[in-house]
C-alpha cells in the first residue's frame, strides 16, 4: 500500500472514530464553549497545565495551550499559528494506556519518505482520549481555540497525556489527519 493510500486508510479511520465519539461513545463530552477562566477564578483549587505546541512533519506550526482542570471540568485553550490557511484542523488530546507517559514522536519516527503519519506517531501518544471540537478553520493560518468539556477516567489526570494538531499537505493533497504539531502535559 502506497503512503498516501495508507495515510487515506487512517484518515477515514480517524473520520469513523471520531463521528462515534461525537455520539457519546468516547470517554469525554462536550459541554459548551465558554472560554477560560480568569486567573483569579476556576483556576483556583484546579489544576493548571501550560503545554508548548512544537512542530511534527517541518510543517513550522508552533503555539501554546492552557489547560485548566476542576473536577471534572476541563476548559482548553489552544493559540497556534503556521497552520494551512483556511483549512479544518482536527485537534486532540491523546494518551497511553494506565501511567505511560504519552510523548510526542521524533522525527525519527516517520516512515522512509519523511513523512510522519498518524500511524507512525501513534506508538508514542497513543489513541484518542478526548476530540478538541468543534474542530477550528485556521483563518489566516492562526487558530484560537477555547471550549468546555466533562471529563472522566483517565482524563482525570492529564499529566501523562499530549495534544497533537493535524492537518497538513503530503504530495500537494491536503489530509486533515496528518500530524503538524504536539506538546506533552506535565
Amino acid at each position: 500500500m502506497s503512503r498516501l493510500t495508507r495515510t487515506r486508510a487512517i484518515s477515514l479511520s480517524l473520520s469513523l472514530g471520531l463521528g462515534i465519539a461525537a455520539l457519546g461513545a468516547g470517554p469525554a463530552s462536550a459541554s459548551g464553549s465558554n472560554g477560560m477562566p480568569d486567573r483569579g477564578g476556576m483556576s483556583q483549587g484546579a489544576q493548571v497545565y501550560k503545554v508548548d505546541l512544537n512542530e511534527l512533519n517541518s510543517s513550522g506550526v508552533e503555539g501554546q495551550a492552557i489547560l485548566v482542570l476542576k473536577g471534572d471540568t476541563l476548559k482548553v485553550k489552544i493559540r497556534a499559528t503556521g497552520l494551512v490557511p483556511n483549512a479544518l484542523h482536527p485537534q486532540h488530546i491523546h494518551g497511553l494506556d494506565g501511567n505511560a507517559n504519552a510523548t510526542c514522536p521524533p522525527a525519527s519516527a516517520a516512515g522512509p519518505d519523511g513523512i510522519l503519519d498518524l500511524a507512525d506517531g501513534l506508538p508514542f501518544y497513543g489513541p484518542i482520549l478526548l476530540p478538541l471540537e468543534a474542530f477550528p478553520m485556521a483563518e489566516n493560518g492562526t487558530i484560537n481555540y477555547k471550549a468546555t468539556f466533562t471529563v472522566d477516567g483517565d482524563l482525570l489526570d492529564l499529566s501523562d497525556e499530549a495534544i497533537v494538531l493535524h492537518g497538513g499537505f503530503v504530495e500537494s493533497e491536503y489530509v486533515a489527519t496528518l500530524p503538524v504539531s504536539c506538546g506533552e502535559i506535565n
